[in-house]
Parts: structure tokens; C-alpha cells; sequence
């Protein structure tokens, strides 16, 4: 759980990670580890990204899954932190549809519902953001050319953690 701050922020720590866990996460090759072990989160919505009637934005968040499952997930939910603090409301599929007990992204049939689940979000999101430091999967791109075929617009926008 997060732990609140007396000046209005949260710590956040990757993975599920507890206080304890901080030197395994500090040691790891991956450069975005250490620096978003710790996100801060803002509690009131960044200006940039609110809407009008100050709600947050809704983004559907690309990042990689398949493959380096664990390193993946770590990394997964540093990019929604990032969006939190950027003042927005991330949807990140991969994360929700594949814990234990939803769906098993190893059966065919399976993924490909959880795919389709994903991209339902971008009918109503304002943009599809894609974290690029551990480059593009089929998955993202699946998602990238999704959002290009929805009939409105959807912002795509790429970027990094580092």
C-alpha cells in the first residue's frame, strides 16, 4: 500500500515492493528501476493533463509484457506511475487481464481476449500512450494500429522513463 507523505504525496514502489525490498530493487541492471523505485505521485491533477472539467485524461498505457515477464511488470507499473504523476487516468491491460486467475497470456485464446479487451479502452481513451525504453512488442503494436482505426481521433504518443 502506498504510504502517504505530510507534504500531500505517495511513495509508490514498483512490483508490490515493500521498504524491505528496496536494496533487491536498487541492484537490478535495468536503469528505470532504481529511479522510478520511488515515484511520487502527485494528489492533485497536473494542469497540463486535466480536462476542462477537471478530470484526468484517459490514456490507454502500452508497455511490454510477453517475454522477460517480471522485469516487464516492474517496468509496466513505473510507466502507469509516471502517468498518475502526469495527471492522468491510465488503463494498463496487460497488468489487469493477466493476474492470477483472470487470464493466462500463455493460451492463445486467452491473450487474444485479453488484447481485444485492451483495445475496447481506446474507443473511449484521448490517447494511447506508448512507453518506448524496452522497445515496441507485437502487443503494442497491435495496440498502436488499433488506435490509428478507431473512427475518433486518438492521440499517440511515445515516451521514455529515463
Amino acid at each position: 500500500m502506498p504510504e502517504r507523505h505530510t507534504d500531500g504525496h505517495h511513495r509508490i514502489l514498483v512490483g508490490g515492493a515493500t521498504a524491505s525490498d528496496r536494496e533487491a530493487l536498487d541492484v537490478a541492471p535495468m536503469p528505470w528501476t532504481h529511479q522510478y523505485a520511488e515515484t511520487r505521485v502527485p494528489v492533485e491533477l497536473s494542469p497540463r493533463s486535466a480536462t476542462p472539467d477537471s478530470r484526468p485524461i484517459l490514456v490507454v498505457l502500452e508497455s511490454p509484457y510477453a517475454g522477460d515477464v517480471e522485469a516487464n511488470l516492474i517496468y509496466a507499473r513505473a510507466c502507469v506511475a509516471d502517468s498518475l504523476a502526469r495527471g492522468e487516468a491510465p488503463i494498463a491491460s496487460h497488468l489487469l487481464y493477466t493476474q492470477p486467475g483472470v487470464l493466462d497470456d500463455s493460451d492463445p485464446a486467452e491473450r487474444a481476449l485479453g488484447i481485444a479487451a485492451g483495445q475496447a479502452w481506446i474507443g473511449v481513451a484521448s490517447k494511447l500512450v506508448v512507453y518506448t525504453d524496452l522497445g515496441i512488442s507485437s502487443g503494442m503494436e497491435a495496440g498502436i494500429a488499433a488506435a490509428r482505426s478507431w473512427a475518433h481521433e486518438v492521440l499517440i504518443e511515445y515516451r521514455t522513463l529515463r
